[in-house]
């Protein structure tokens, strides 16, 4: 059995109310499985105080969730400058936690 999947972004902070209907929206359009992801970098993907897995409307849709994927906030000062040197090197994610001139991506292991 093929099972198609459909990943949504659902963002923290002040796009979180528009990130939201968009992900009802897409529930009640597809007949497919979701995965979500929970970006933190406007803020916490929180609700009066309830994360995600939480949320009344998550609890009410669990029959399509596969599953989320949380996008941590990290600081741009140091993770960013990481990324941003990884990319530019074309390395991969293992290839950047191995390498010893990448302080922030060696000590959290990403």
């Amino acid at each position: 059995m093929h099972v198609r999947m459909l990943g949504i972004e659902v963002h923290g902070g002040y796009p979180f109310q528009a990130c939201l209907q968009i992900f009802l929206h897409a529930l009640n359009e597809f007949s497919r499985v979701v995965v979500v992801w929970l970006n933190e970098y406007f803020g916490p993907v929180l609700r009066d105080g309830a994360g995600f897995a939480d949320m009344p409307v998550c609890k009410k849709h669990a029959n399509k969730l596969h599953g989320s994927v949380a996008i941590a906030r990290r600081t741009a000062d140091t993770f960013g400058r990481d990324m941003e040197e990884m990319i530019s090197r074309k390395l991969t994610f293992d290839e950047a936690v191995k390498a010893t001139d990448f302080t922030i991506m060696t000590s959290s292991a990403c």
